[in-house]
C-alpha cells in the first residue's frame, strides 16, 4: 500500500549487487508501453481496466486503501487477462491493502487516498517483487503494479531487472534498524515518510531513491489510460525528471 516506505540504503556487507546478479534473469522482454496499453483493451482476451480504475478513482476520498488483483490464464491456446473474481477489496487502513500473489496473478491496482503520498511506497516496490516471485514463468513478463491517486494521477511500475530488485530490497532490510521484519519495515516506512514529506517533487524523489532498483516508472498521460510516458532522471541536468512518451 501507499503512503510510506523507503528506498534508501547505507553501509554494506561486502557483497556487491553485481555478485548477486550473476546468473539471474534480467526480467521482462515485452515492451512495457504495449503491455500497459493492452490492459485497457475491451476485447474478450483483455482486462479492460478503465472501468476498474474509474471505480477506484471514486474511492480515493475514502479513509481506506482499495485494491484489485489482475490475473492471467491460458485456455485452448489463448491467453486471457482479467480482473480477480473477488473484485475490489477494502484495505485495512489508508496505506495498506491486499496484494494477492500466485501463479496466475500478473498485477495489482490500488488507491492512494486523501492524506497519503501520490507515489509508490517501499511496500509497493516490495509488492511487485512478490508478484514476480509468485507468478508462473510464462507470465513473469507481464507483471505490473498500478496506483490510482487522490490527485488524479495514475502510475505503474514494471520490472526490468528482477535480480537488481531482489537484492536492493534485501539490502534495505539488512540495513534497517529493528530486531525483526516488522520493526525493520516500520523503520523503512518512517524514513521514507520523512523524505516524501520534505519533497517538492515526489516523482523526482522516488526516482532518486528507487531508480537503480531494476524497476521503471510509468505515468498515464490521460484519464482514459490510452497512453503512457516513462519517467527518468536526467543526470546531466540536476536530476530533472525526463518524460519519454510511449510511441
Amino acid at each position: 500500500g501507499g503512503g510510506s516506505g523507503s528506498g534508501s540504503t547505507s553501509g554494506g556487507n561486502g557483497i556487491t549487487k553485481a555478485t548477486l546478479l550473476k546468473g539471474i534473469d534480467d526480467g521482462p522482454r515485452k515492451n512495457p508501453c504495449e503491455r500497459l496499453k493492452t490492459l485497457t483493451k475491451t476485447d474478450s482476451l483483455s482486462a479492460n481496466i478503465k472501468p476498474i480504475v474509474d471505480s477506484l478513482r471514486n474511492k480515493t476520498n475514502l479513509n481506506k486503501e482499495y485494491s484489485i488483483g489482475i490475473q492471467k490464464k491460458r485456455n485452448y491456446g489463448k491467453f486471457y487477462t482479467y480482473p480477480s473474481p473477488e473484485g475490489i477489496i477494502e484495505g485495512i487502513s489508508k496505506t495498506r491493502s491486499k496484494c494477492n500473489t500466485g501463479t496466475r496473478y500478473v498485477g495489482q491496482i490500488h488507491t492512494h487516498p486523501n492524506g497519503t503520498f501520490p507515489i509508490f511506497s517501499w511496500l509497493d516496490v516490495q509488492a511487485i517483487s512478490k508478484l514476480y516471485d509468485g507468478a508462473t514463468m510464462d507470465f513473469k513478463d507481464d507483471i505490473f503494479l498500478m496506483i490510482v491517486n487522490h490527485n488524479g494521477t495514475v502510475y505503474s511500475l514494471v520490472i526490468n531487472n528482477v535480480g537488481n530488485l531482489t537484492s536492493s530490497l534485501q539490502e534495505d532490510l539488512d540495513n534497517a534498524e529493528g530486531n525483526n521484519i516488522d520493526e525493520k519495515v516500520k523503520f523503512i516506512e518512517e524514513e521514507l515518510r520523512n523524505l516524501y514529506t520534505n519533497s517538492i517533487n515526489l516523482e523526482k524523489t522516488f526516482l532518486e531513491l528507487f531508480g537503480d532498483y531494476g524497476i521503471a516508472l510509468y505515468k498515464a498521460t490521460d484519464s482514459n489510460l490510452s497512453n503512457w510516458e516513462e519517467l527518468k532522471l536526467d543526470d546531466t541536468n540536476n536530476n530533472e525528471v525526463i518524460k519519454n512518451p510511449c510511441g
